[in-house]
């Protein structure tokens, strides 16, 4: 779980170094990606990370490990992706509203 993780969310960055769009949250980015890992999940970098948090407690083995995937999660939804997707259909229009319809923000 923790390599799957750490492998989408490199993927994931790598693919916006390639286009030269820009990796920092909530800002305004300069292409829309939506091929390789962004055609399965509109979000793999954050996938990546949740998924790097459930392999730590998966080897953890204990209950209160489960918290922090679930509080991360909460974080970057009402933190992050609700903003980003709103700047994004501001940024990008009909293709990123498209692409939305086409594609679940997580898997």
């Amino acid at each position: 779980m923790l390599a799957c993780g750490v492998a989408i969310a490199v993927v994931a960055s790598r693919q916006f170094a390639v286009v030269g769009t820009n990796i920092v949250p909530l800002t305004r980015s300069s292409s829309l990606v939506t091929n390789g890992a962004f055609a399965l999940t509109r979000n793999p970098m954050y996938l990546g990370m949740v998924l790097v948090l459930i392999g730590t407690a998966l080897l953890l083995n204990r209950p209160w490990p489960w918290l922090v995937p679930c509080a991360f999660t909460a974080v970057l939804y009402f933190r992050f992706i609700r903003h980003e997707e709103a700047l994004m259909a501001q940024t990008f229009g009909d293709a990123y509203l498209q692409y939305k319809q086409r594609v679940r923000r997580w898997i």
